[in-house]
């Protein structure tokens, strides 16, 4: 199984951190509450266990929000350039007055230029909180203004470059792995339609008893059907969740702490405790 191709599923894909570490990734686009690019390497170290080595020869990702649209650019080579031509252009401009224009206005319905401005509403939120589309227009949770110009150095801190510049550099590495065929719909999550072989479906619904956005039509009753199918059809599936899942552990599935989560620390990394259950593929 170890040297066998295998294929990537991320039915709740989020930013897909755990799909751009495979690929290669170094650093994530935006900061983003939810994202699991802080425990990538552990996930990645866990697929190894459970016989998937290497990367992935397929990926197939799912997410009805605008995260879905954004990463069926970034993800696309052609698609990626378009984007990376309009966040330039935004990125020239006072970013008060992009956001200005931007918060509220009409969604685009070209998806390189529609990516390109939910990755810069993206850059500039709060703590990472996610950005929105209500009735076709963009809903930014706020304005980060040390994101979007920076700070200087102080007594007790560093300076703090603006945050947009490394935005843009972030999706100019991007690039596409060869023979790695990566498939992104804007849809919700997918469960099986028949068996499948060397297949790893790693599930990332919103937490219980967290905000939920764009993803919140799972409920958990929902996590358990998809968890279930997948493994039923064959596949290896891990379930994150801030808390092992009894309901899983019971039918004879493992758990793991990712993280056990640490009072007071940063919104991306900290105070939410990360586990995982999950289970090998059927023999």
């Amino acid at each position: 199984m170890d040297d066998a191709p295998w294929t990537l599923r991320e039915p709740c894909a989020g930013t897909a951190a755990l799909t751009a570490h495979h690929l290669g990734a170094r650093t994530p686009l935006v900061p983003a509450q939810g994202s699991k690019w802080a425990v990538r390497k552990d996930l990645a170290r866990l697929a190894h266990t459970l016989g998937f080595s290497g990367g992935p020869a397929r990926v197939r990702l799912t997410d009805p929000g605008p995260e879905g649209v954004t990463l069926k650019v970034v993800f696309d080579a052609a698609l990626r350039a378009r984007a990376l031509e309009h966040l330039r252009a935004l990125v020239q401009d006072d970013p008060k007055e992009t956001y200005v224009r931007l918060h509220r206005g009409h969604v685009p319905c070209d998806p390189a230029r529609r990516a390109a401005e939910h990755l810069f509403l993206m850059r500039l939120a709060f703590s990472g909180k996610a950005v929105l589309v209500r009735d076709g227009r963009w809903v930014a949770p706020g304005f980060n203004r040390t994101s979007a110009y920076g700070t200087p150095e102080s007594p007790r801190f560093g300076p703090v470059r603006p945050l947009l510049p490394t935005l843009v550099r972030a999706l100019e590495a991007r690039c596409d792995i060869a023979g790695t065929c990566v498939e992104v719909a804007c849809c919700e999550a997918e469960f099986p339609t028949g068996s499948v072989k060397h297949t790893l479906v790693y599930i990332d619904p919103p937490y219980e008893g967290t905000t939920a956005f764009a993803r919140d039509h799972l409920s958990r009753t929902d996590v358990f059907a998809l968890a279930r199918a997948w493994r039923e059809a064959g596949a290896a599936v891990i379930v994150a969740e801030g808390a092992p899942l009894a309901e899983l552990l019971s039918a004879g599935w493992e758990a793991r702490a990712m993280h056990t989560g640490v009072h007071g620390a940063s919104p991306f990394r900290g105070k939410q405790a990360e586990w995982v259950t999950f289970c090998r593929a059927a023999a």
